[in-house]
């Protein structure tokens, strides 16, 4: 079911400020681009999140090859040891399907003088990758040096798109770019177009746009890289407004077979054209992509705000005020749903219910007051939120006072993953030396985390403060003209 049916008789939009519609589609646009640093919440004091976050990160590759290293030294199984490299393969995919990762790279340590003496053989890709998912970066970074060394230009060609992809999960741009700087000719198809999607993301990243718009037309419209690539255009088209060009993309995009296979990318292009069309004032058309936006899509809240902001533009208060209702009674308070405390007495103020709109604002005033309060407890707590707390199924997600928050839209998902792998091998028997610095790195992570989860609540707390600071300058504002 879309909006469609939800809101048939429905008509369109708002008089909002352009800053903030600006905002909006900056917000809803973005697929693979980071957040804007506008956006981001404020460092706390001394070193920031950032840069500490990369200096763990360096931490944790150090203290995984030296754990693995010592594990592989003190093991003394001989059936790990292997004559053969396809030997090897099976006994690390039994680890990996076993849920047993520690063992699989340990085996990897214990058989590196046999993977440098088979180095041309294409089983050494899939050793890298898999030790570049757990992070065991430099041992892949070893086994890939010898892959250069022995100048296959193919195995080098596909060493270099996964450790690019890896690079590029850490929003490292140069590090893919200086990889992907590579012979293609040899690649399959599906890696061709992956390097094409992995370069192009990277230039858009350091902003050369038209540049990366050329690379993306090289992949090919059967590849499954397709889609995003055609997005990624229409996101650089929109960046350089050239929203004509990036309308005509996304509305071929939304015909195409792969999309319509996946809906949640369907419903990402409804509500990134209707941003789009809103911010030039097509709102009627805007209007309309917002409701094809699917009721239990995860874009479902912003759809629902499109629609209110251009119910009001069109002069159709009673359905922006039903929009707005539902925002409000939306569970987990997200963003768009505190605004909606806010908007909704100003649409009431439009149709000259001034005792309405009095109720709501006072109402707003109320309970924004209340959820800083309720937020500004909640960061008063020593230890705020641990591992234990936080959804890795759906992007590093916390609840905390009655709201969702989501380190990965701030953050690179490899802080969290490093938490993880870091709290497995803490479990691991390890010498003492090598547990207690596996213990203090962990809680540097734990305290790290405090910090990043304090740091998007105090954030959430300044964005409610103004619009608290809004709502009292809108009830006086309203009886200003009252007594007039």
């Amino acid at each position: 079911m879309t909006m469609k049916y939800l809101f048939s008789n429905l008509k369109t939009y708002a008089t909002l400020s352009t800053k903030w519609l600006q905002f909006c589609l900056l917000f809803c646009i973005t697929l693979s681009l980071p957040i804007s640093a506008e956006e981001k919440p404020a460092a706390d004091k001394g070193v920031s999140l950032q840069a500490d976050i990369e200096e763990l990160d360096r931490r944790f590759k150090q203290l995984s090859a030296k754990i693995y290293s010592d594990s592989a030294k003190k093991n003394t199984q001989q059936s790990f040891r292997f004559s053969e490299l396809l030997e090897l393969k099976k006994s690390v995919q039994q680890a990996v399907d076993q849920n047993d990762a520690f063992s699989a790279i340990t085996q990897i340590h214990l058989n590196l003088q046999l993977i440098e003496d088979n180095i041309s053989d294409p089983i050494t890709i899939e050793l890298i990758e898999l030790l570049l998912k757990h992070n065991e970066y430099l041992t892949a970074q070893i086994i890939f040096q010898q892959l250069k060394d022995d100048n296959d230009e193919l195995l080098i060609a596909r060493a270099s798109l996964r450790l690019a992809t890896y690079h590029s999960k850490r929003e490292e741009w140069q590090n893919v770019i200086i990889l992907l700087n590579i012979e293609l000719d040899e690649l399959s198809g599906d890696d061709f177009n992956r390097v094409n999607l992995l370069t192009g993301t990277a230039l858009q990243h350091l902003r050369y746009h038209r540049k990366a718009i050329k690379i993306y037309q090289q992949i090919s419209n059967t590849s499954a890289d397709y889609p995003l690539a055609q997005l990624n255009i229409a996101v650089a088209h929109i960046r350089q407004d050239w929203w004509t060009d990036a309308h005509i993309v996304i509305n071929q995009l939304l015909k195409n077979e792969q999309v319509l296979k996946n809906p949640e990318l369907e419903n990402r292009l409804y509500l990134m054209l209707g941003y789009s069309l809103l911010s030039k004032e097509f709102v009627r058309e805007a209007r309309e992509s917002f409701r094809n936006v699917s009721i239990d899509s995860q874009y479902t809240n912003k759809a629902l705000m499109g629609i209110s902001l251009a119910a009001i533009s069109q002069n159709d208060y009673s359905g922006a005020i039903n929009a707005l209702s539902i925002l409000k009674q939306k569970p987990l308070n997200p963003l768009v749903s505190e605004e909606a405390n806010l908007l909704l007495p100003h649409v009431y103020k439009m149709l000259e219910q001034y005792q309405t709109a009095n109720t709501g604002y006072t109402n707003a005033i109320d309970y924004y007051q209340s959820r800083i309060d309720q937020l500004s407890r909640a960061i008063t707590t020593d230890k705020l939120y641990t591992i234990k707390n936080i959804s890795l199924d759906n992007d590093s997600s916390f609840v905390i006072a009655d709201s969702t928050f989501n380190i990965n839209n701030y953050y690179p998902t490899h802080f969290i993953e490093n938490y993880v792998e870091l709290k497995k091998l803490t479990e691991q028997k390890i010498t003492p030396q090598l547990n207690l610095e596996a213990s203090n790195l962990f809680q540097d992570y734990a305290n790290r985390v405090d910090r990043i989860v304090k740091a998007l609540v105090k954030n959430r707390i300044k964005q409610l403060e103004s619009y608290l600071s809004q709502s009292r300058y809108s009830l006086a504002k309203l009886y200003d003209n009252n007594d007039e």
